[in-house]
């Protein structure tokens, strides 16, 4: 959940920022997708990682991503040079999608390694993140 409310936080305020800061329309969709070209980019290292360290440690390192991702997506609506916003928004939503695909990828290795009913894990795990996607755009609002 807590990955995709991160996807789904931005989505009010967001394109309100870039419209003050005189961002032409194109580049809304290119920063919104950013995250998901990370999270395309970023998966296949994120599972050969998840082989070679703790799962723990691999969560808090994501969770890390996220929040330093937050913090710099909060930093950056303070900055008025409009390439170094600009700049930041890619390299934020970059982060984010990182940091989303290790989460993805240790939720989809638990699920692999679980011995009960899958199925209701997999009910779980799509529900959680139906409320991700729910609650980021009303706590982003």
């Amino acid at each position: 959940a807590f990955a995709n409310m991160s996807y789904a936080l931005i989505a009010p305020f967001l394109p309100f920022e870039l419209v003050n800061k005189n961002v032409p329309l194109y580049m809304f969709g290119y920063i919104f997708s950013c995250y998901s070209l990370a999270v395309i980019i970023c998966s296949p290292f994120v599972g050969y990682m998840l082989t070679k360290v703790s799962r723990r440690s691999f969560v808090q390192f994501g969770i890390f991503s996220m929040a330093f991702a937050m913090i710099l997506l909060a930093v950056g609506s303070h900055i008025e040079n409009y390439s170094m916003f600009i700049f930041v928004s890619f390299v934020t939503r970059f982060i984010q999608g990182f940091a989303a695909a290790r989460f993805k990828q240790h939720a989809t290795l638990s699920l692999a390694n679980y011995k009960g009913a899958p199925s209701k894990v997999i009910g779980l795990l799509e529900t959680s993140c139906g409320i991700g996607l729910m609650i980021g755009p009303v706590v982003g609002s």
